[in-house]
């Protein structure tokens, strides 16, 4: 560069007359792009969250599906005071039926994350819903219809689930194992 002395009417020379640099319409159409396309990103970060949610909750009652229907597959045969066979399921007490007897009665159990049954009312997070009819004998199969919703709050009528977010069930044959 030259200095003032130099140059005769006191301003620098340019060494070339075209400068390669952006102008300042251009640095702000650049950051209008870059300010929408962050925002367009950013609107689909709620609905991206929410299926996460929805496929997890779906994942863990998968889970609990599971553990139950494994439940009533292993469920041990014992002998009643009256000499009948009768099965429960192991983790689950209240969920009892007679070999060769009626339906029994339909049971609503909260279940916590993991599927398992009498967490505290705080670790609850999904709710069953399982009919068990009986084999006719111990060479027959019983069926055993199991539901599982979620949040733990969800409410089983004859029409199905009300105040539920989702729903999974099945359907499971089994033969008592003797």
């Amino acid at each position: 560069m030259k200095y003032d002395s130099d140059i005769p009417n006191g301003h620098p020379a340019h060494a070339s007359s075209s400068v390669d640099a952006f102008t300042l319409v251009e640095v702000a159409i650049a950051l209008a792009i870059i300010t929408f396309a962050l925002i367009a990103v950013f609107s689909l970060l709620p609905v991206g969250l929410n299926s996460l949610k929805h496929a997890s909750d779906e994942a863990a009652a998968a889970s609990a599906l599971r553990t139950l229907s494994t439940e009533v597959l292993c469920a041990p045969v014992t002998t009643n005071v009256d000499g009948s066979l009768a099965q429960h399921l192991a983790d689950i007490e209240a969920i009892s039926w007679t070999i060769g007897g009626p339906l029994s009665d339909p049971a609503l159990i909260a279940l916590d994350a993991g599927g398992r049954a009498g967490a505290p009312s705080a670790d609850q997070t999904q709710v069953a819903h399982i009919e068990v009819v009986p084999p006719p004998n111990v060479r027959s199969a019983g069926r055993a219809h199991i539901r599982i919703a979620w949040p733990a709050t969800a409410i089983w009528t004859s029409s199905g689930w009300t105040n539920a977010a989702g729903s999974l069930e099945s359907t499971v044959y089994f033969v008592p194992s003797t």
